[in-house]
This record gives C-alpha cells, structure tokens and sequence, in this order.
C-alpha cells in the first residue's frame, strides 16, 4: 500500500492534523511571552519593592540628613598663624619671589599642605602677584596672636 491509501489507513491525516495543532499552539505560546517579555523586565527591575515591602515602607531616620560627611576644610583655620610660620620661609627668599621656591622650602620644613597652605595665602591676600610668576609677601598689621 502506498500513497494516500496508506495515510488514510494508519491516520496519517489525524496525526498531520495534530502536529500542526501542536506547533501552532507552541508558536502561540512563544509569541504570547515575548509580548509580555516588558512586563517581566519591569518587574525584574522593581523586585525589591515588591518582595522587601516592610523594608521600604520605613521612613528613614531623622538623622540621615545629619549624617552627610562634613565639607572638607579647604583653608587652615588660623591662617595668619600660618602666615608666622612662613614668615621666615619667605624672609630666606629674595623679594619678589616665586610661589615655587616658597612651595618648595615649605616642603623641605615638613610644614603641612603647602600648595594648599599658599593658595589660601593668594585668596586672603597674603601673597601679592607682582606679574610674570612673582609675588610678594603682605603680612597683616594686626597679629591675633601677639
């Protein structure tokens, strides 16, 4: 037996009939997930919120807001006591003077944060520019600590 005869008589239509049946609602399957395939991105991206809800659902302590690091301290905090500490520093150099020959005895004297230490000293008007990288020293008249 051969040809249709032999389909029809060992149901070869029914089982071509189901296996396309079967593939069909394999693919309908596959393409319903894949439509919804955001739907699980979204949700995988919110898992905390919905497995942690006792967790989220504290309001932060009161002190959160305190407990931010404090700015850092830019200047010294007694800067003309400073300025007495390189007073000698910068009486060694001839006047003007350049800020990397003071940068560098300040350094050789072991004095803390020199590059720091000058720039507050050309912010408060300690160093004077004199133009072409030379400055010169302008102690304040009155002294805190005399």
């Amino acid at each position: 037996m051969f040809g249709l005869n032999a389909i029809s008589a060992h149901n070869g239509w029914t089982m071509a009939v189901v296996g396309a049946a079967i593939v069909f609602s394999g693919l309908m399957v596959l393409s319903f997930v894949i439509s919804q395939i955001h739907k699980l991105l979204t949700f995988w991206d919110n898992k905390n919120r919905y497995f942690n809800n006792g967790a989220e659902k504290k309001a932060p302590p009161p002190q959160a807001p305190a407990q931010t690091p404090p700015a850092p301290v830019l200047c010294p905090s007694d800067l003309p006591a400073m300025a007495i500490l390189y007073r000698p520093l910068v009486e060694s150099l001839e006047t003007p003077f350049q800020l990397t020959d003071l940068y560098t005895l300040a350094q050789e004297h072991d004095f803390p944060h020199p590059h720091l230490t000058l720039t507050c000293f050309r912010q408060a008007n300690f160093l004077i520019p004199q133009g072409n990288g030379y400055f010169t020293w302008n102690e304040p008249e009155e002294n805190p600590t005399d």
